[in-house]
């Protein structure tokens, strides 16, 4: 039950934070970085994701209870990103 609560609290802070749309600016500014023709936009999604497999290996070091809060926390903030942004799969665009 706690796993969900956080996912959808995530979720929704999430989405007061983050931009309306695709290409809008949010609360927090976007992770973007050019580099020669490419453009490298490490999305919210990706970096909870990544945290979320971070979890997953090192869940030995949590209790049961902090696991399941900090990965529903983090699977609320992957979901947001890519059910919300058509773009959420275009990390490495060249320009």
């Amino acid at each position: 039950m706690t796993g969900g609560v956080t996912f959808l609290a995530t979720y929704f802070a999430t989405k007061m934070f983050a931009g309306p749309y695709t290409g809008a600016k949010g609360k927090i500014p976007s992770w973007i970085f050019k580099i020669k023709n490419y453009r490298i936009h490490i999305h919210h999604w990706f970096i909870s994701f990544l945290v979320s497999l971070l979890l997953l290996k090192s869940y030995a070091l949590f209790s049961f209870a902090e696991f399941v809060i900090l990965f529903g926390g983090s699977l609320g903030i992957t979901v947001h990103g890519i059910k919300n942004y058509h773009d959420w799969k275009h990390i490495i665009v060249k320009e």
